[in-house]
Parts: C-alpha cells; structure tokens; sequence
C-alpha cells in the first residue's frame, strides 16, 4: 500500500479541480443574470423615456396645428403643464421655439391628409 498515499493525493487533486470549475460556472452563470436583468431594466428606462418623449413632441405638435400662431405664454403655459409636474430631463431646457423664415406652415387638415 505505498502507492495509497499518491491515489489520495490524486483524487484529492481530481475533487478540487472539478469543484473549482463548477463554482467557476456557477459564479459566470449568476453575472450573465445579473447582466441580463441589468440591461433589462434599462432597456426598459430608456423606452419608458422614449415614450415620454414622444408623447410630449405630439403635444407640441397638437398645440401648434391647433392654433394659427402659438404665443409665447401658451407655449410657457403647455410647457409648464407637464415641467412642473414631472422629472423628465429633457423638459428642463424646453424653450419657446422661433421661427427662421416665412415658410408656411401645415395645418391640422394637410397634416392628416398626409398620413
């Protein structure tokens, strides 16, 4: 039995590596959820912003083809609907938009008509 020492020695060896690789497994397993869950959650974020967005540049849009000439105070007005009741980091530089020319603008019909 001189030998038995070295088989313990072997199998010991064998055991350790064959757990070392299944925690190694386990640990990448469990980063590659964390990693997922994370870009989930962001993905999420990012589409709830988007939304928001969208929604906010369709009021605009409604508020100018409601009217023939959006005035500063109506534009503060629907700016200040949805600033002072929101987080929304985009809304914090809202300003009123000037026009750059004479070009006319579409109205609610034409735009509708377009679609």
């Amino acid at each position: 039995m001189a030998g038995a020492p070295l088989i313990v020695l072997l199998l010991g060896l064998a055991c350790t590596a064959l757990a070392a690789n299944w925690a190694y497994r386990s640990a990448a397993g469990l980063r590659a959820e964390r990693l997922e869950r994370l870009a989930t959650r962001a993905e999420l974020t990012l589409a709830g912003r988007l939304d928001t967005y969208v929604a906010l540049l369709r009021g605009g849009a409604g508020l100018f083809a409601a009217s023939q000439d959006v005035s500063t105070e109506e534009f503060n007005r629907y700016a200040k609907s949805f600033i002072s009741r929101s987080a929304i980091p985009a809304c914090r530089g809202s300003v009123f938009p000037r026009r750059s020319g004479r070009t006319p603008r579409p109205t609610a019909a034409s735009a509708s008509s377009s679609r």
